[in-house]
């Protein structure tokens, strides 16, 4: 079971005014619970322990069961038969790879939706479109979400309610954005009455903002699905946004530039206060030249962790990971083996590991490897995975 699953108790009938109900659940979690007819619901406010058997109890009926929720998953894609690339999945706790897609032309690119229950996913076509698939987290119940005939549909992000996602669609020329229910009706996104010209689309928590990088510009386009008015944040970016877990905030990679070199800095857009500021480094004159991209916030919000890589005098250099803390202050340097390239990072659902994609520098079409860091510890071990573009599975 997912350790993002919601608890439900169904009562034999409806509760009355004065009863006095509450699901607990053993080991203890915070969390909201609300009732829907005859249904007591039960949301955590944070991902459950992994691999861990919960007793849930409703003291005021005096019944209780049990249930356990999945150990530490990993997804990521990988080379299959004829070198085609395929989703896969690992245990971290062992066991070997389980390969979940047989896409005669491969998979581009995947979503698993909030709860973890579904996965979406891009599977190319001979004539090198892609259509949108869905499957059960373990590979079953696969079924066709949108086909695209003449276009390409990929980079899906879900809806925070889990009822849909929002797409790329590609058919020549610029992206555009639509949205597709999971009925797959599917619909363009307007702005100022034209399809929404844009890629990379990211949601807020509460599912009124879109993100996304405006095709032409290349600048963050936010976008507000209740009014439909929408507006550009000055600066170049060319990276997708991070939204705060549950705040309408947003990190994103501001370009600065000094002489004839460029860097980028994390910038914070928020929302709720009105305002913009730098996160990693205040004055970009006094510090060196790096590249921060990929920022992904912690599942508590206290904490970012990126990818950076030195920019000065136009040299390449392989990224590393860091960290900092949400109000800008302290960076902490994770990764620091200059032979190796590090990929985006990507939170556990409790906050405990980083996960990454790496390859050697020196060997960039060489197999790639995954690896996780142990924040407590501060550890660093590899997986026994050859792939790229890993995602938890909650």
């Amino acid at each position: 079971m997912s350790t993002r699953v919601t608890v439900r108790a169904t009562l034999r009938r409806a509760p009355a005014a004065g009863d006095e109900l509450a699901l607990l659940l053993d080991p203890p979690a915070e969390g909201v619970l609300r009732i829907e007819g005859r249904e007591l619901v039960f949301t955590p406010s944070a991902a459950l322990a992994p691999d861990t058997t919960y007793t849930a109890r409703v003291p005021a009926l005096g019944f209780s069961w049990r249930f356990t929720t999945a150990p530490r998953r990993v997804l990521y894609l990988a080379p299959g038969a004829q070198d085609v690339w395929q989703l896969y999945l690992l245990d971290l706790d062992g066991g070997a790879p389980v390969q979940l897609t047989r896409e005669p032309w491969g998979v581009r690119d995947y979503a698993v939706s909030p709860d973890g229950d579904t996965i979406a996913y891009a599977a190319e076509r001979e004539d090198g479109g892609h259509d949108l698939w869905l499957s059960a987290r373990d590979g079953a119940g696969l079924r066709l979400l949108l086909a695209c005939p003449g276009a390409s549909c990929r980079e899906a992000a879900w809806r925070p309610d889990g009822q849909g996602l929002i797409y790329e669609r590609h058919e020549g020329g610029q992206p555009a954005l639509w949205t597709v229910t999971l009925d797959g009706e599917a619909a363009p996104l307007l702005w100022q009455g034209e399809p929404m010209a844009a890629a990379a689309p990211r949601l807020s928590a509460d599912g009124r903002w879109l993100a996304a990088l405006d095709a032409a510009t290349e600048q963050m386009l936010l976008y507000d699905l209740a009014s439909g008015e929408g507006d550009l944040i000055p600066g170049q970016t060319g990276v997708p946004a991070a939204w705060h877990p549950w705040r309408n905030a947003l990190l994103m990679s501001h370009v600065y530039w000094l002489g004839e070199s460029f860097g980028k800095r994390l910038l914070l857009a928020d929302l709720e206060e009105g305002e913009l500021r730098l996160i990693t480094g205040e004055d970009e004159t006094a510090l060196p030249l790096v590249e921060d991209i990929h920022a992904a916030w912690s599942p508590d919000g206290e904490w970012i962790a990126f990818a950076r890589r030195s920019t000065l005098r136009g040299a390449a250099a392989p990224r590393q990971i860091w960290l900092v803390d949400a109000q800008g202050g302290e960076l902490r340097q994770l990764a620091q083996d200059a032979r190796i390239h590090h990929g985006a990072p990507q939170w556990s659902p409790d906050g405990q590991l980083l996960l990454y994609g790496r390859y050697h520098w020196e060997q960039p079409d060489g197999p790639a490897a995954l690896g996780v860091f142990e924040l407590a510890s501060g550890a660093q071990r590899l997986l026994p995975a050859a792939g790229s573009w890993p995602a938890w599975l909650p």
